[in-house]
């Protein structure tokens, strides 16, 4: 995943990144720096299966 590619993700989900953080229980700090591409987006398994439910309309499980 692209620092691009995550922020059209957040933007089209219609939230800031204090809201997307909340979601996926990472700091803001963290989503401003995978989106500015300052550190890297780590590929796991549950962060892609947090986006694909946020995308699908439903509420990520913790």
């Amino acid at each position: 995943m692209t620092p691009a590619s995550l922020r059209d993700i957040r933007i089209k989900l219609g939230l800031n990144q204090a809201e997307f953080a909340a979601i996926l229980g990472r700091h803001p700090q963290t989503i401003s720096t995978w989106e500015r591409g300052t550190k890297p987006i780590p590929e796991t398994g549950e962060l892609r299966l947090a986006l694909a439910a946020l995308l699908a309309g439903l509420e990520p499980v913790e």
